[in-house]
C-alpha cells in the first residue's frame, strides 16, 4: 500500500535527519506525515499494520530530528527529553492496552513537526515556544488516556 510506503519513508528520513539536519528531507517527511493517513482514508486502505507503522514513523521521525537539532545545539533538552520520555511510556501503554489515535495527538505532532521546520530554519525563539508548547501537550493528551 502506498501509505505504508509512505510511513516508510518518513522512518527513513528521521534516521538521515538524525545525522544530517536537511530542510527538504524534513519538508519531506511532514508531508509524507499528512499523505499517508490521508491515502489510506481516501482509498480505504486503513489497515492495524499501517496505523501502528505510521505511529512508530512518527516517533522515529520527530526523535531523529530532534537529536540532529540537539547535536547542532539549535535546542534544549528539557522538552526534547520530555517528548522522548513521553514517547516511550505512550508505546508501553499501547502494549498493554489499544489506545486510539485522537485529533488532539494530530494537533500535538503538527505543532511538533513546525516547531522541528522553526528550529532547522534557525527561527530559535518561535521554534523553542512551540517545542515547548508540543511537549506540554503531548503529556496532556497522556493524562487524557489515564
Amino acid at each position: 500500500m502506498l501509505a505504508n510506503i509512505l510511513s516508510i519513508i518518513r522512518i527513513l528520513c528521521g534516521i538521515a535527519l538524525a545525522f544530517y539536519l536537511n530542510v527538504y528531507l524534513l519538508i519531506l517527511g511532514c508531508i509524507t506525515d499528512f499523505l499517508d493517513g490521508y491515502i489510506a482514508r481516501k482509498f480505504n486502505q486503513v489497515s492495524h499494520f499501517g496505523a501502528q507503522l505510521d505511529q512508530i514513523a512518527d516517533k522515529i521521525f520527530c526523535n531523529g530530528v530532534l537529536i540532529g537539532l540537539h547535536c547542532q545545539g539549535k535546542t534544549v533538552l528539557l522538552p526534547s527529553l520530555i517528548l522522548l520520555i513521553r514517547d516511550l511510556y505512550v508505546n508501553f501503554l499501547r502494549s498493554k492496552k489499544d489506545i486510539p489515535v485522537n485529533s488532539l495527538g494530530k494537533v500535538k505532532t503538527s505543532i511538533i513537526m513546525i516547531a522541528l521546520l522553526a528550529l532547522t530554519l534557525n527561527y530559535h525563539h518561535c521554534g523553542l515556544i512551540l517545542l515547548w508548547i508540543g511537549a506540554l501537550l503531548s503529556w496532556y493528551t497522556v493524562c487524557l488516556v489515564y
